[in-house]
């Protein structure tokens, strides 16, 4: 696991980054084990919670974030397989596919595909 921060001029954004085989069920689905995305929903569920963040995004290697300013006009946030965005930038989303599930959280909304929905821990959000 490796976890770095990047500051920038008005931001300061914070990267975990895991193998993906060590999340991802060994049997060439490309489907996350809910066993190990759990403790990382937990965890960002708490993160946004307790502190002041914009959004959290997830996404695979050859992913990437999707840039504040264009979730902030109604795109998105990287959901790959979850993401958290504020209410604002929420109301605002253009379109939101069937695969995804909604969970309204503090100060925000869960964005989370259907298959790991039942990962949400409702004493954690």
């Amino acid at each position: 696991m490796r976890l770095f921060w990047i500051y920038h001029s008005n931001e300061i954004t914070l990267h975990l980054i895991l193998p993906e085989d060590e999340v991802e069920l060994n049997d060439n689905t490309w489907r996350f084990d809910g066993s190990q995305l759990a403790p990382l929903l937990q965890l960002s569920i708490r993160l946004w919670n307790k502190h002041r963040v914009n959004t959290v995004q997830t996404y695979r290697e050859l992913g990437a974030p999707v840039n504040l300013r264009r979730i902030l006009k109604g795109e998105l946030a990287s959901t790959d397989p979850f993401s958290i965005i504020g209410s604002e930038p929420f109301e605002k989303l253009e379109r939101l596919e069937s695969k995804y599930k909604t969970i309204m959280i503090d100060k925000g909304a869960l964005i989370i595909e259907q298959d790991y929905a039942s990962l949400f821990n409702e004493d954690t959000g």
